[in-house]
């Protein structure tokens, strides 16, 4: 009998045993993919973020820096103002340009007053020129020297401005496809728009993972969320309900299938980036079939949506 109560409490302090190994151990593994993810989510932090706007200049800043008066102009959308006029017989304060940023230019130094010499031109960073410096006024001395040109505008790897604005607007349009398409998955009133979102969810998906290998390779980064026209569009849908829903949604789909076709044709032939090319050829079906079954889904709801 001693025996028998000796061998089950060995038993049952062997099962604690166990049980304690087992829980540090899935302690262990949690902390070791909680460090991973936190690695991962710093490693993605630190790349470039792929931007059209950037690429092309058109992210420069469009206000200048604060100055004590006088004239500046804001080429480019840069320059801060130039320096205060003077008095007659006095000089005027030489107002310095302000820095452009991306693709701007640097603004102009202030025009000196009677007596007064130009300020100097702001220097243009990221991809813009020097701004012109101020002018003399009556009498006064010379014109302001000329800012110096800014870099070449920001580039990802070997990409050219073209193919990193295509990649921009394909991730954007990946995001507005999978956000659209779950909110028609779970609100839409037609078993054909649900099935329509359920399979561009999952096309799309797969695509944005495609792009993101491209870009991981060039220390890039996707950007995540959709562009201002796209995210209005997601909007208009939240407040839809049941056949207004489902016309709507599916506007939406025809229109913005019908453009991502004719983008991806075009740059499944032009991009110079192989693996550029090889992501639009690759994705292209796929979008020719969506806009092919939102077409048809469209028939089926009698109408010509809401957009």
């Amino acid at each position: 009998m001693n025996r028998t109560v000796t061998l089950v409490a060995l038993g049952a302090a062997l099962a604690v045993g166990w049980t304690a190994v087992a829980q540090q151990n899935n302690q262990n593994g949690q902390t070791q993919q909680n460090q991973q993810n936190q690695q991962n989510q710093q490693n993605n932090q630190n790349r470039v973020e792929i931007s059209c706007l950037e690429a092309t200049g058109q992210n420069a800043n469009q206000n200048g820096g604060n100055g004590q008066g006088g004239t500046n102009t804001q080429p480019g959308g840069a320059g801060s103002q130039g320096g205060q006029a003077g008095q007659n017989g006095q000089a005027g304060g030489a107002g310095a340009g302000g820095a452009g940023s991306a693709g701007g230019a640097g603004g102009s130094g202030g025009a000196g007053g009677a007596g007064g010499s130009g300020g100097a031109g702001g220097a243009g960073s990221t991809g813009g020129a020097g701004g012109a410096g101020g002018a003399g006024s009556t009498g006064g001395g010379a014109s302001g020297q000329s800012g110096q040109s800014g870099a070449q505008g920001a580039r990802v790897g070997n990409l050219n401005t073209n193919e990193i604005c295509f990649v921009d607007k394909a991730a954007r349009s990946n995001e507005f496809e999978i956000r659209s398409s779950q909110l028609a998955a779970k609100n839409a009133s037609s078993a054909a728009v649900k099935q329509l979102a359920q399979r561009i969810i999952r096309d799309h998906q797969q695509a944005a993972q495609r792009l993101q290998n491209v870009v991981s390779r060039l220390n890039a980064r996707l950007p995540d969320k959709p562009n201002t026209e796209q995210q209005a569009d997601i909007t208009a849908l939240q407040g839809l309900r049941g056949v207004a829903f489902d016309a709507t949604y599916v506007a939406q789909q025809i229109a913005a299938h019908r453009e991502a076709v004719t983008l991806f044709e075009q740059y499944s032939r032009e991009a110079r980036d192989q693996n550029v090319r090889q992501f639009a050829s690759q994705t292209l079906p796929a979008l020719r079939q969506h806009l092919q079954a939102a077409q048809q889904a469209q028939k089926q709801l009698g109408g010509s949506g809401a957009r």
